[in-house]
């Protein structure tokens, strides 16, 4: 099995985990007080969304577009749109508002998790 079907694989696998944590966030089974615990939430966002943009990356075979003479990574780009989109929606379902700190998190860790998919070579 060539190795980006593996990672494709892994990387359905690794969606499925991330919604089920999620659905259980926002129907309470995951109390809501737990997951504001500050710096754990904040640690958790750089891990899950930048590991879920090092798998998305790997699944793809690194593609990337160019724009204005610049490659840009396609899965990090999509990964950092819908955790920005998540970040979001926390206006209407938590009335917390949109948190800064969990959004520069998911950034750092797309961009941290890209480098090391990048340095990883594919066969």
């Amino acid at each position: 099995m060539p190795s980006h079907r593996f990672w494709f694989f892994v990387l359905w696998f690794y969606l499925g985990i991330l919604a089920a944590i999620s659905l259980a966030i926002y129907v309470n089974i995951i109390p809501y007080k737990i997951t504001k615990i500050q710096p754990i939430d904040t640690i958790f966002h750089f891990l899950f969304i930048g590991f879920l943009a090092y798998i998305g990356h790997l699944s793809i075979k690194k593609y990337k577009i160019i724009f204005f003479q610049f490659f840009l990574p396609v899965a990090p780009i999509i990964v950092l749109f819908f955790s920005f989109i998540d970040e979001f929606l926390e206006i209407f379902i938590w009335r917390a508002g949109f948190d800064k700190l969990d959004s520069a998190a998911d950034f750092c860790g797309v961009i941290f998790f890209t480098w090391l998919a990048e340095r990883r070579h594919l066969k």
